[in-house]
């Protein structure tokens, strides 16, 4: 029953913790055991809270069991679609290239920083991501 009022929430949009709160009548406890319990069925529900946040979590369902949708990559002009195996918001290509970039900024940073030293495990996790 407290399962379904907060996926009844959820399925409006992102919700706070106090929200889902106010919406099945429970406490913090009930709705973090019910979302680990949704979770176990199959839901996929994520915490959009930022890291360090000391407000309450910010809910968001990602994906919905009972009412299954299509997704796509989120990299503007890519047409590929998501499925469960794939819970973040781009496909695998999309995703190594973001780390790729990602890479290099850090290793233009790091070489700014420690005056051109290089590491092997940079260097590594460079070509695992192309």
């Amino acid at each position: 029953m407290t399962g379904q009022a907060i996926l009844e929430a959820l399925r409006e949009g992102p919700k706070t913790t106090e929200q889902l709160m106010e919406a099945a009548g429970v406490s913090r406890n009930a709705v973090l055991c019910a979302l680990y319990q949704l979770h176990g069925a199959g839901h996929r529900i994520g915490n959009a809270t930022p890291r360090g946040g000391h407000s309450g979590g910010l809910y968001r369902l990602e994906y919905d069991r009972e009412v299954p949708t299509q997704r796509s990559c989120i990299w503007p002009g890519c047409d590929e679609h998501l499925n469960r195996h794939n819970p973040g918001p781009m496909c695998l290509f999309h995703r190594r290239k973001v780390a790729g970039y990602f890479l290099a900024c850090l290793d233009a940073s790091l070489d700014r920083i420690l005056g051109g030293e290089t590491y092997e495990q940079l260097e590594l996790l460079q070509e695992a991501a192309v």
